[in-house]
């Protein structure tokens, strides 16, 4: 089988796979990762993702309240998107 050749961004798919672990919870291996991959702003890149398990953490032992200090936190960033919530 034949094709186009792809070429692959190597920093766009180190980023990608780093995203991958991260999303999935496995911050150890991501953070090692992405400094093995010599990523810019790894702390940046980690960071929305530590927010989302500690907040999910929380509201699956029914503790709202880290949910709702992070959109007080993100308020004006939230206001511009489309959505029905109110923030």
């Amino acid at each position: 089988i034949t094709g186009p050749e792809v070429v692959l961004d190597r920093n766009e798919l180190n980023f990608g796979i780093a995203q991958h672990l991260l999303r999935q919870g496995l911050f150890s291996l991501g953070e090692t990762f992405a400094a093995e991959a010599r990523l810019e702003k790894e702390e940046s890149l980690v960071g929305p993702y530590r927010d989302l398990y500690r907040v999910l953490e929380s509201l699956q032992n029914h503790d709202i309240n880290p949910a709702l200090e992070w959109a007080r936190q993100h308020q004006s960033s939230l206001e511009v998107q489309p959505s029905s919530l109110e923030f």
